[in-house]
Order: C-alpha cells, then structure tokens, then sequence
C-alpha cells in the first residue's frame, strides 16, 4: 500500500503518522485541505532551515577571511603609513566688513588761513582739516557689506595660501545656486558657510594638488569660480552614478 510522504527533516518540530492512499481519501474535505496545508507549511520551513544553515556555514567562512584580511591589510599598513595625509590641508574662513570707497572719498575739507601775532611780519600760514563719514553717495544710502577671505593651510607649504571666496551676497546666491539652500536670513552666515562649503572646498583643493603636485599648485592662484566650475561638474557626474 502507498505510503503518503510527510516532511522528516532532523529539524522538523511537528509530525502525524503517515496515512495510506485509502485513508487519506476518506479524510472529511476539512482534514485533507488541513493536511495539505501542513504538509506545505513544513517543506518550507525546512527549505529555510536548511538554508539557514547554509548561510551560517558561509558566515562563519566570512569572519575568518576577514580576520585573515584584516592582519594583510595591517600588516601592510606599516609599510605605506608614512603617506597618511601627504595631502592633506586644513581650510579657514573669515567674514570681512568691506567699507564702499565712497565713504572715504572725499572724506576730508582743509580750511586755510593766516595765524597773526599782532603784525602782519609774524604772521604764519595754518590749515584744518575736519574729516566726516559719508553716509549717502549720489543720493543712495551707504551701507557696510562682508567679504570672505580664505587661507589653504598644509604642513607641504612654505606658507599659508591666501584666496578670496566672494562677497556675502554673492556667496549666499552662489550657495543657493549650487546647493538649493537659501542662508540670507541666517544669524550665524559664516558658521553655515563653513558647514555648506568647506567639505567641498577641501576636497576641490586636495584634487588640485594630486593633480598638479604640492609645489606647482602653492604657486597658482585659487580662484573660487573654478572652484564653483569643478563642483557642478562633480554633481553632474554623481546624479548620473
């Protein structure tokens, strides 16, 4: 007689006897599709078991590789870590106030005239000079703006290295301009343009030296505009990747 073949994984929790061909007919339509189910349920979780197993098997594989890596690569480490920021350089940022020439045009009125003792064989030439500050220039209020330097500091150099960036209005536009964030309002402009810019900046310069080598790059202008060139072009590429 048939046996009816039930799932006999090592594993299996839960297990019937075995049913004849017969007996399996004359189960009520409730137990059959109940059986069904069970015996359904039970090959697959003992295909996950199994394959549980497996990856446990190849896990275990996995931290042994990478704990014979891990002594290669420090082993090698030794060798070349006398590299270790070669290239490396720190950035800083400063925020100016920049005063329009036109408040210190014309800025000063000289008066003249002759000091006397009484006859005019001693009298002496004198000058004042009254100096004022501007505060219209051509009927238009005068207002004081900012400007934001930068030093390129790396122990490769003979010295810092000076660059200009832009001035504040500018660079708040050129901010939105290449990042979409708006900082006109911020209290704190320079802190966030250090946060939005300096990773960035970094990793501009850092190309530039790799590319041109330490000596030949402390001898060329930074000019920020190529800075803003080379990170538009870096975001094309990574939206593509």
């Amino acid at each position: 007689m048939k046996k009816r073949n039930l799932p006999t994984g090592i594993n299996r929790k839960r297990w019937i006897e075995k049913l004849s061909d017969e007996d399996y007919k004359n189960l009520p339509k409730e137990d059959r599709d109940n059986l069904k189910r069970f015996q359904t349920y039970s090959r697959l979780r003992e295909q996950k078991t199994k394959t549980l197993n497996e990856l446990r098997k190849k896990v275990k594989d996995l931290k042994e590789d990478i704990k014979d890596l891990d002594y290669k690569e420090e082993s090698n480490f030794i060798k070349v870590q006398h590299l270790h920021n070669i290239m490396g350089c720190r950035i800083e940022l400063t925020r100016q106030k920049e005063t329009p020439k036109s408040i210190t045009k014309n800025n000063q009125i000289t008066y003249g005239g002759t000091l006397g003792f009484g006859t005019t064989v001693g009298s002496q030439p004198y000058t004042l000079s009254k100096h004022y500050i501007r505060n219209t220039y051509n009927g238009k209020k005068l207002e004081i703006s900012y400007v934001y330097h930068g030093k390129i500091i790396s122990k490769n150099f003979s010295k810092p290295k000076s660059f200009y960036l832009q001035t504040e209005k500018r660079l708040f536009s050129t901010i939105k301009d290449l990042k979409g964030i708006d900082i006109s309002q911020s209290k704190n402009p320079l802190d966030i343009v250090k946060r939005e810019l300096l990773v960035h900046y970094r990793e501009y310069v850092i190309s530039k030296m790799r590319k041109m080598g330490v000596k030949e790059f402390e001898k060329q202008k930074v000019k920020f505009s190529d800075f803003v060139d080379w990170y538009k072009k870096n975001s094309k590429k990574k939206s593509v990747n």
